[in-house]
């Protein structure tokens, strides 16, 4: 049962609480209170034949408000079927990142509703300048003198606590709303904002009110059909021929389908152009290869048949010194000795074979000879190093690896990195090892 609106409703929507899921509880509470109020309302559409659906808005943060639950509303539009038709065309006119920042169901179309914020309790026609197809169909009935002075005459008929502007602006009394004041008005919609047609009751009026807003709220939605229906776009109502804007936009869609399909053929054929390019550029770099490669080979046969005729030339050279040895060696064989006359004849003449004096044997040199035993050095025991200067692992020590693949190799440390870590040369490999891997063994001798 509807039971009105308490201070506590309206504080629920004060700015600091805006994003804070601690109050969602408080704002349920008004969203239930706005559920049966739509329950009665649904009764007031069906009594005036109009066919409208009901929404709530969430009662938490969430994407569809920007994360600020800054008021709760409830809210009356076309049925789904009625609703798709018109968000096909209407969702032409914004680009992708406009919808994201601004996801609202609420501003695709007109609709008339009931909203709790901070401030007030108002029921009234709500149009948004992102509803495309209702704003162009009111701007047109609104440009044609009939269509100013039947509006005129509506608003005329409407109580006197009506009021109706643009968010932002003041509001003005519809029933001073003439035809300078309405030209102002459109004016300014047309620049991209929000417009309220209805009423609005201070917090403090509605807490009065109790459970007897219920009827505020009922005579006025039922006062403002009228007012729904010459703004919001029908079949009956089509002030903008909707079936040439919808011819329009198909062609404009073909259009630019067209353009699309033509940006995709140019891009294949340049990327089947670039294809081809990089398949000739392998092809001859290929073949340069090829014949680098087969020059390679002859150059190396060249080199191989070279040395093959060096190397003739060289075993030929060998087995004529050893033929010529061998021919020299059975000649001093086969040549007798000379006789003991021939022999004293030639000394006779050339005197007594003198016998090359021995070279004397010099002494090792004092320095020489005091000059240590290498080998002796060699095996004498190193110094002995301490426990601490081990630990300490410097450039030149060496290190036995105690962990990982290279466990149990000594080798010498030959850089320290700035984390400590070691590199360590084992003959011809380096590696680098952890500092906590490796046990010192002092200087390298």
């Amino acid at each position: 049962m509807f039971q009105g609106f308490s201070a506590e409703d309206f504080d629920a929507y004060l700015p600091e609480k805006w994003s804070s899921n601690m109050f969602t509880l408080k704002r349920r509470r008004v969203k239930d209170q706005l559920e049966l109020i739509g329950r009665e309302l649904a009764g007031v559409f069906a009594q005036a034949d109009l066919n409208l659906v009901a929404h709530l808005s969430d009662d938490h943060p969430s994407l569809w408000n920007r994360k600020q639950v800054s008021c709760q509303w409830l809210f009356f539009s076309r049925d789904l079927s009625a609703r798709r038709e018109l968000e096909e065309i209407i969702d032409t006119e914004k680009t992708l990142a406009q919808t994201l920042e601004d996801p609202t169901p609420l501003y695709k179309q007109i609709f008339i509703g009931v909203s709790v914020d901070r401030e007030v309790l108002q029921a009234g026609v709500r149009l948004h300048y992102d509803a495309w197809v209702d704003r162009r169909n009111l701007l047109t009935l609104l440009a044609d003198g009939k269509g100013a002075e039947a509006f005129s005459e509506l608003c005329g008929g409407l109580p006197e606590e009506f009021v109706m502007g643009l968010d932002g602006d003041e509001l003005t009394g519809v029933r001073r709303l003439d035809s300078s004041r309405l030209a102002g008005f459109i004016s300014r919609f047309v620049e991209g904002r929000a417009m309220f047609f209805g009423l609005r009751i201070p917090r403090d009026e509605a807490i009065a009110l109790g459970p007897g807003s219920l009827e505020t709220i009922k005579s006025t939605v039922a006062s403002l059909i009228p007012v729904y229906r010459f703004m919001a776009w029908s079949p009956e109502n089509d002030a903008v021929s909707m079936a040439t804007i919808v011819a329009q936009k198909q062609h404009e869609r073909e259009l630019t389908h067209a353009e699309l399909e033509q940006e995709r053929l140019q891009r294949e054929n340049q990327l089947k152009e670039e294809a081809e390019r990089r398949h000739r550029d392998l092809e001859s770099r290929m073949a340069d290869l090829l014949e680098e490669q087969n020059w390679r080979e002859q150059e190396r046969a060249k080199r191989r048949a070279v040395a093959a005729a060096k190397r003739q030339e060289e075993e030929a050279a060998r087995s004529a010194l050893h033929a010529s040895a061998d021919a020299m060696a059975k000649l001093s064989v086969d040549t007798p000795a000379p006789s003991p006359g021939v022999k004293a004849l030639v000394e006779e003449k050339q005197g007594p074979v003198r016998e090359r004096p021995s070279r004397p044997v010099r002494s090792e040199p004092a320095s020489r000879a005091k000059r240590p035993d290498t080998a002796a050095l060699s095996a004498a025991k190193p110094a002995k190093v301490s426990e601490a200067r081990m630990a300490d692992i410097q450039v030149g020590d060496r290190v036995r690896v105690v962990g990982g693949f290279l466990k149990d190799r000594e080798g010498i440390v030959a850089s320290v990195d700035e984390k400590g870590d070691l590199k360590v040369s084992f003959g011809m490999l380096s590696s680098r090892v952890e500092k906590k891997d490796v046990v010192g063994l002092g200087p390298s001798q």
